[in-house]
């Protein structure tokens, strides 16, 4: 076997040391990605059901996430405001599950003299 033969066996068989440094680099970028954009993505769902509540005509429910896992706390008027708000909230693009947490049953005063 020739010198260039050895020489260009030797350098066949070195890890390319760069190739490592890419699969840091894109390990790296990409836990950076998940890390930033989890609580940003929690905020904008906040956000988005909190404005579906509200146009929905309930003000005295909270919605709070837990990742893409929404809790409502609050009061409604009859038991079927319950299920209208669960469904409300899920409904909503990117929530995965509505927890229906502290939701309490006051009926509205009627307003009349009775």
């Amino acid at each position: 076997m020739s010198q260039e033969d050895q020489a260009s066996l030797s350098v066949a068989q070195e890890p390319p040391v760069g190739a490592w440094w890419l699969v840091f680099a894109f390990v790296l970028v990409t836990a950076a990605a998940v890390f930033w954009a989890i609580p940003h993505e929690q905020d904008d769902l906040t956000a988005r059901s909190q404005q579906a509540v509200a146009a929905a005509g309930f003000r005295s429910v909270d919605v709070e996430f837990e990742g893409r896992d929404a809790t409502l706390r609050g009061t409604v008027a009859r038991p079927a405001d319950r299920d209208s708000l669960e469904d409300l909230v899920l409904r909503i693009e990117g929530v995965r599950t509505v927890e229906v947490a502290d939701i309490v049953i006051e009926p509205e005063a009627d307003g009349g003299d009775g």
